[in-house]
């Protein structure tokens, strides 16, 4: 009888669940692997891969057709195989959000907030410029404006220079004067970023991963099956926490609840990634390809993910 707390109880669960985000997951894989290791891969290693997560082959090549008509994936041929890639505007988003997965950049807050106030962007450009400043922490706080504490920084700009809405949009700073009740501005915090939603799905996750810890730490060894199931864990776990963050925002540590699961997520899946990492890169190396071959070892950056953890 498989134990309860073993990678293929995880696995069976993660593929059980709906809907099913193949996209989501397709971008993971190019953004946490793919990206350390030359930054292509042959189509039939993604089937390959996908496959582990009961994704047929048929839904594999849609998703990734899709994904090069939203921009995300750049395709090229080498005789009859083809290989895939982030595009400029993927490895941007990607790197943008990479650096909110695997690196801590917390700042004391001043009480100042940035607002994006939405003129004239089309609604055929408005859902992608959402969902990019969402991953930047806005939320909207009431019709046609979002906010986000602290300053809107470069990505900011170079958002809306992406998406041509310089000149669509409005931008404005506010401060919070003392004479606003921390209460009130937590509730409006708490509100706005569902962060009662946030919180239940970071417990979920520790629930999730904790036995995996365990179980990693009591099944030490080099094994050809380890090194694979440490590849498929770490895809899990990255796509799984990935998915919070895009829910948390970064928000400032004083406009959070007392006790913050966040926290603890993020110490788990450290402890977790720094364990997968080297398995998972014997597995990779040796069984997906590229343009140029099996995939080379990782980029030195691959090192410093979680670093402060280490």
């Amino acid at each position: 009888m498989e134990s309860t707390d073993s990678p293929t109880v995880l696995l069976k669960e993660f593929t059980q669940r709906k809907p099913f985000r193949t996209r989501s997951l397709v971008i993971t894989f190019f953004g946490d692997i793919v990206s350390q290791h030359g930054g292509n891969v042959w189509l039939g290693s993604l089937i390959s891969v996908l496959a582990k997560f009961k994704i047929n082959e048929r839904l594999v090549r849609t998703t990734v057709f899709r994904l090069v008509q939203d921009d995300w994936l750049e395709a090229h041929r080498l005789g009859r195989r083809s290989y895939y890639r982030f595009s400029e505007y993927g490895k941007q988003e990607y790197e943008r959000a990479a650096r909110r997965i695997y690196s801590v950049h917390e700042a004391d807050w001043s009480g100042s907030w940035q607002l994006v106030i939405l003129r004239g962007v089309s609604e055929e450009r408005k859902e992608k410029l959402s969902r990019s400043l969402r991953w930047q922490g806005y939320r909207s706080v009431t019709a046609g404006v979002l906010a986000k504490p602290g300053e809107g920084g470069g990505d900011l700009i170079e958002t809306l220079r992406k998406f041509s809405a310089q000149d669509e949009v409005l931008l404005m700073s506010a401060t919070t004067p003392e004479i606003s009740s921390a209460e009130i501005i937590r509730d409006l915090v708490y509100k706005s970023w569902r962060l009662d939603e946030v919180a239940q799905g970071y417990n979920q996750f520790l629930n999730r991963y904790r036995p995996i810890l365990s179980w990693f730490k009591n099944n030490e060894g080099e094994t050809e099956t380890l090194f694979e199931t440490a590849c498929f864990v770490r895809l899990m776990l990255i796509q799984d926490y990935r998915r919070l963050l895009l829910q948390e925002v970064p928000i400032p540590r004083r406009l959070l609840p007392t006790s913050w699961p966040g926290f603890d997520a993020r110490h788990l899946a450290a402890k977790i990634y720094h364990i997968l990492g080297p398995l998972s890169v014997k597995y990779i190396k040796t069984e997906l390809e590229s343009a140029n071959g099996n995939f080379p070892e990782a980029a030195p950056g691959f090192s410093k993910r979680f670093n402060e953890f280490s």
